[in-house]
């Protein structure tokens, strides 16, 4: 059996899997808005290797300069759902 595949190269948002915190059934990631501020936000995940993970932005547009929580966000999460109840 022969098979042809094609493969594209893209370009594509990544950051590391610890990064990426999964809650009901959405993935998020925290924006460091600074002054001990995070925003979350909902992403799209996709391939991941060598700890990085491939992230799609649904509805926020990153900008050159943001800053993303890469440790401890599931730390957050859990701070956010605690002050939430």
């Amino acid at each position: 059996m022969n098979a042809e595949i094609d493969l594209e190269k893209k370009d594509a948002d990544v950051l590391p899997v610890d990064a990426v915190v999964r809650h009901e059934d959405h993935a998020y990631v925290f924006k460091d808005e600074g002054n001990g501020r995070y925003r979350m936000i909902e992403v799209n995940t996709g391939t991941s290797a060598e700890g990085q993970i491939q992230v799609e932005w649904p509805v926020y547009r990153p900008e050159t300069g943001d800053r993303f929580v890469a440790e401890g966000a599931y730390g957050l999460l859990m701070k956010l759902m605690n002050t939430a109840e």
